[in-house]
């Protein structure tokens, strides 16, 4: 299966990158959002400044998608779904 740039962003990495999250990185996930809930500060640092993840010609920050992520607002989109790379 072959990709535009856009569609190979999400299938290859920013839905990957949500299922370790999901599914490898809970612990470590359910850590962070404990210390949101104590109203705890989190500095994430990252050197990529690519809040877009529809801009293909910088490379996306790790840390807002982390960011998205803690505050249940992952970026989704509704016609793209990663179980499509194994059929």
């Amino acid at each position: 299966m072959l990709f535009g740039e856009r569609d190979a962003l999400w299938y290859y990495y920013i839905l990957p990158y949500k299922q370790l999250l999901d599914d490898v990185l809970g612990i470590e996930v359910a850590a962070l959002r404990h210390y949101l809930q104590q109203n705890k500060k989190i500095i994430i640092l990252d050197t990529e400044r690519n809040f877009d993840v529809d801009n293909v010609r910088k490379p996306l920050s790790h840390g807002y998608l982390l960011k998205c992520y803690l505050e249940n607002n992952y970026p989704l989109r509704e016609d793209i779904d990663i179980s499509d790379l194994y059929k």
